[in-house]
């Protein structure tokens, strides 16, 4: 599924001088909410810079559950939790929303719901974000106009380097 490892991708950002952003699809699993705190000071300290996190929210629990298993518990109070608790310390909680990997098994009236549904849960638990980036960066023709709508940039694929929470798994 990816090409390069964690390490090759943190390295990368020090050469290439793009930011570095992290995914985060698996914050609901208390293992990777620590690993991913420990990584976000240690890297804060080496290069200076917190990573952006791009965050999934329950809106996303089928991908999650056919990605990385059944979620155990209340996935709505323990993503709440985690990205609050992150925001509490400083780190920047921005949305990230997968639709589906075919970007044309959805009308764009399905994917503006689906977007707004996520938007609307984070500002309901006190999340204001501000970036929006796509699973699979399904950045097709209409889906700027709707992040616009919610006052979102859609952030391109080139921008940040990107890694996700459940590689940091691999620096251990």
């Amino acid at each position: 599924m990816f090409t390069k490892t964690a390490r090759e991708i943190i390295r990368s950002v020090k050469v290439a001088g793009k930011p570095l952003s992290i995914h985060c699809e698996v914050q609901h699993i208390p293992r990777f909410r620590i690993t991913l705190k420990n990584f976000l000071s240690q890297h804060k300290k080496r290069y200076g810079y917190a990573p952006i996190l791009y965050c999934l929210t329950p809106v996303n629990e089928p991908y999650v559950e056919g990605f990385f298993g059944r979620v155990n518990g209340d996935l709505d109070k323990q993503l709440e939790k985690a990205y609050l608790d992150l925001q509490r310390n400083g780190y920047s909680i921005q949305l990230h929303v997968h639709l589906t990997f075919k970007s044309n098994l959805l009308s764009l009236k399905q994917k503006k719901e689906v977007i707004s549904n996520a938007y609307k849960w984070m500002r309901d638990v006190g999340l204001h974000p501000t970036e929006l980036v796509l699973g699979w960066w399904c950045n097709e023709k209409g889906m700027e106009n709707i992040g616009s709508q919610l006052n979102l940039r859609l952030v391109k694929k080139d921008e940040y380097r990107v890694l996700h929470d459940h590689q940091l798994l691999d620096l251990k």
